[in-house]
């Protein structure tokens, strides 16, 4: 066996090894709700958001202190606290991207206040997404809430979508073969 073919065989395993993708953006979506208030299911509701960031740690998920950007539901929760809502108050408390399967959980948290006026957002991904809101003043004189709540009828979108990186067990039999070869050549 050649040595050219030989360096083809390393350079092949050791692209297999690398990570898929260098991605660090992604776009998703949710849609179809049940909204709890009235027990029915609304398979146009559809709530939209980003994330930028890199695993740091390579664990292969995404995970809060590894992001640089999240957007949710028309709101930026990593730039200042009144700049990114609007004026509003966001805090992200959790977040998990799994990279391989495409698994995506966080908590987040929206609020506005003034003197006529609040109203609140949480969000516990694969729970529920709850809306609050009161006017008058004094408060509250009129208060509603809405709450969306995950089916198995709700409909995950990320883009892109994730990609299965080769185990490392996987690439075992072919660095064997590798090492068999380089081996016998020598001798």
């Amino acid at each position: 066996m050649s040595k050219r073919v030989l360096a083809v065989c390393a350079a092949i395993c050791t692209s297999l090894a690398l990570p898929a993708t260098a991605q660090d953006f992604w776009q998703f979506s949710y849609t179809g709700f049940r909204i709890q208030e009235t027990g029915q299911f609304d398979p146009g509701i559809r709530f939209d958001g980003s994330f930028r960031g890199s695993d740091a740690d390579h664990d292969g998920a995404l995970e809060l202190g590894e992001l640089e950007t999240f957007w949710w539901n028309g709101y930026s929760y990593f730039e200042s606290p009144y700049t990114g809502c609007y004026g509003a108050r966001c805090a992200l408390k959790a977040f998990r991207y799994e990279l391989g399967s495409g698994q995506l959980s966080f908590d987040a948290e929206w609020s506005y206040s003034d003197e006529a006026a609040y109203s609140k957002t949480t969000t516990i991904t694969g729970v529920s997404h709850t809306f609050y809101g009161e006017t008058g003043y004094p408060a509250p004189t009129n208060g509603s809430t809405t709450t969306y709540l995950w089916t198995d009828q709700t409909r995950f979108a990320i883009s892109p979508p994730p990609v299965d990186e080769p185990p490392a067990l996987a690439l075992l039999p072919a660095g064997l073969l590798l090492m068999g070869v380089l081996r016998r050549r020598r001798t």
